[in-house]
């Protein structure tokens, strides 16, 4: 799939976008009696984007790319 097409960053009103390489994941976690436990097993892949103008970052869905 190719990249998403954005129309500006909601920050900054750039147009110029490039992908972070990597997948990465959102974690989650959960706050208890002892501070905070993160789960990765529960982890959603996601590919990244960043504004080259102000470092706004835009996450997708790895699967939408077939990356994962």
């Amino acid at each position: 799939m190719k990249a998403p097409k954005i129309e500006k960053c909601k920050n900054c009103d750039g147009t110029d976008f490039q992908r972070i390489d990597g997948i990465f994941a959102v974690t989650k976690v959960e706050k208890n009696d002892s501070g905070i436990s993160f789960m990765p097993a529960s982890g959603i892949p996601i590919i990244v984007y960043m504004c080259t103008k102000c470092g706004e970052l835009k996450f997708y869905p790895a699967k939408l790319f077939d990356e994962i």
